[in-house]
């Protein structure tokens, strides 16, 4: 099961279906299943994980909390959290010229990722992930190369 929690209410029902869908086309594009929990925060809070976590006193758009080790598949089924952060990643839509869903879709599938093992620290393992999420991208019906302003 793939759950929204969005307390402050900053996504609308129809956004966090769309989420729903954007973690299962990334869980299932390595044909697994499973659940995890994407959570909805705003800018103080995520940045306040970042520094708890990542030691990094800045806000961020996504972070991601596994269950497993890279590479492992957890005996549970529970992935772990992604969270994000829609007021940040407004400010990087807009900056972008592509729709807000769009990014939203494309930070909730790179943490997926990152709940799944991939990584992009070196070169090569940033091209595997970011070729990763085009294509559940194009699957979910969102074109990374379309304007969408």
């Amino acid at each position: 099961m793939i759950s929204v929690y969005d307390e402050a209410c900053l996504l609308t029902a129809l956004q966090k279906g769309r989420l729903q869908k954007a973690a299962a086309l990334a869980l299932n594009s390595e044909g697994l299943l499973g659940g995890l929990d994407i959570s909805v925060v705003d800018r103080s809070s995520i940045r306040l994980l970042n520094l708890t976590n990542r030691g990094i006193d800045e806000e961020t758009d996504v972070l991601s909390f596994p269950t497993v080790e890279s590479g492992q598949i957890p005996e549970d089924g529970f992935w772990g959290d992604v969270v994000i952060c829609p007021e940040y990643i407004k400010t990087q839509a807009e900056l972008s010229g592509k729709e807000l869903i769009f990014e939203l879709a494309l930070l909730v599938i790179h943490g997926v990722l990152h709940l799944m093992g991939y990584d992009h620290s070196a070169c090569e393992d940033e091209a595997r992930m970011f070729r990763a999420q085009r294509q559940i991208l194009e699957r979910a019906g969102l074109d990374y190369e379309a304007d969408d302003s």
